[in-house]
């Protein structure tokens, strides 16, 4: 009995400390920073960041994937339509089953979230074209 407690007792203060480390994971700041979000940004696993992203207006981009180690998001509203915003995380920062892994800053790599923002371009149909009869 006395060895289930003291079990239970560790389990606990092991989550504890892993919530406080996960509090603190790089990737918050480091998404605020590059895409200048002036609030605190907090997940703990891929659903949750999926959520937060659909309420900043991206969606996941499953079909132009440009890189399959990142998980990749689009925003084609951004400065009235005229931009489109792309974010890119790395999938190694998670856990197999999708929770955020607890990251050391002296472990962290600044490569690990991508924002880019770029012009939107027409994509011109072929067939739209006039064929000179």
């Amino acid at each position: 009995m006395l060895a289930e407690v003291l079990a239970a007792e560790r389990n606990r203060g092991d989550s504890i400390v892993e919530d406080i480390l996960l509090t603190s994971h790089p990737i918050f700041g480091e998404i605020r920073e590059k895409m200048k979000i002036p609030y605190r940004v907090y997940f703990t696993n891929k659903l949750e960041l999926d959520a937060w992203m659909k309420a900043r207006t991206f969606k996941p981009e499953t079909v132009f994937e440009t890189d399959d180690d990142y998980f990749e998001w689009e925003n084609n509203t951004l400065q009235s339509g005229k931009m489109i915003g792309r974010v890119q995380i790395l999938k190694s920062l998670f856990e197999d089953d999708l929770r955020l892994k607890i990251i050391a800053l002296d472990n962290w790599q600044k490569i690990s979230v991508k924002y880019t923002i770029y012009e939107k371009t027409k994509i011109t149909d072929p067939l739209d074209e006039d064929i000179p009869f």
